[in-house]
């Protein structure tokens, strides 16, 4: 049996890949930085582990002795922003995760990216075809981290593939984003401010994301693939979108709220790559993930 150890495994793409990869039949190991109650849950064994300790890294890869690492850990916590400093110590923590993933005879490894890494573009994004010119410090530093573990891999024989997720929305996801934030201003009756809604984006559900992870982690595909719709949407369509299912239309401000530095104002992703080299498949529309997040938020409260 493959053994999986998926990092950072309490987050948003964590925690939603877990049951996925137990669904396809891998061991899974998982960490998180917090205090864990239940070593063993769900046929998932968990370990609590800071990423930043190189020492704590090595003696939990020794241990555990994965054939695949799923590397979904980045502190992306309320108040960082993408131009914080706090991106900076991610490069060392993932060359620290692939250094003991080798030296340990690990096999596959699959650490998130982000369309961030893309930068300013005006057209659908293309793997290696498409010029990566990061705008944001975020970007910069997930593009550093790829490169380096690009080398790496090809000096020392590891297979490796780095999805470069774009827009996605589904349940765990912070309730500041904006998905979640109009579903649960409209259940509470609150007014909802935000940009304009002209932003022309690429959306997943999550499932579909973390099924591709699965996907990658299975197969060979090396490098950096886009994991994305690649269909447009205009995000004022999504927002209006949820608050008809919701009868809340009433609630909408649109440009009461500036955009922020780096937000996009195009990013769509050709997602070619990865539907002809592994077989992946959008499952969930955007409207039938609107639903299904609606009731989850609304069965939690």
């Amino acid at each position: 049996m493959n053994k999986v150890l998926v990092t950072g495994a309490s987050g948003f793409l964590g925690y939603n890949s877990v049951q996925m990869l137990k669904s396809r039949g891998f061991e899974v190991h998982a960490t998180q930085l917090k205090p864990i109650q239940h070593r063993e849950k769900e046929g998932i064994r968990w370990y609590q582990a800071d990423l930043r300790d190189k020492n704590q890294i090595h003696q939990l890869i020794e241990k555990v002795k994965p054939t695949h690492l799923l590397h979904a850990a980045w502190n992306m916590e309320p108040g960082i922003q993408l131009s914080s400093e706090h991106h900076c110590e991610w490069v060392d923590i993932g060359m620290n995760l692939i250094e003991s993933f080798a030296h340990f005879g690990g096999k596959r490894f699959v650490a998130i990216g982000s369309a961030i890494e893309y930068g300013p573009v005006t057209s659908i994004c293309v793997e290696n075809k498409t010029q990566v010119r990061p705008d944001s410090l975020y970007g910069k530093i997930k593009l550093e981290l790829q490169l380096k573990i690009d080398s790496f891999c090809k000096e020392n024989g590891i297979s490796y593939a780095w999805p470069r997720v774009f827009l996605l929305f589904g349940p765990k996801e912070n309730p500041k984003r904006i998905v979640p934030y109009v579903i649960r201003s409209i259940m509470e009756n609150k007014i909802i401010k935000t940009s304009h809604g002209n932003q022309i984006l690429d959306y997943l559900y999550v499932d579909d994301v973390v099924n591709a992870f699965g996907f990658l982690l299975e197969g060979d595909l090396e490098g950096p693939v886009n994991v994305s719709s690649g269909k447009p949407i205009q995000l004022k369509d999504i927002i209006i979108n949820i608050a008809k299912k919701m009868d809340g239309e009433h609630l909408l401000r649109f440009g009461t709220r500036p955009t922020s530095e780096h937000d996009p104002m195009y990013l769509v992703g050709d997602n070619t790559l990865l539907k002809t080299k592994t077989g992946w498949q959008q499952k969930v529309s955007i409207e039938e993930g609107i639903v299904k997040l609606i009731k989850i938020i609304a069965e939690s409260k």
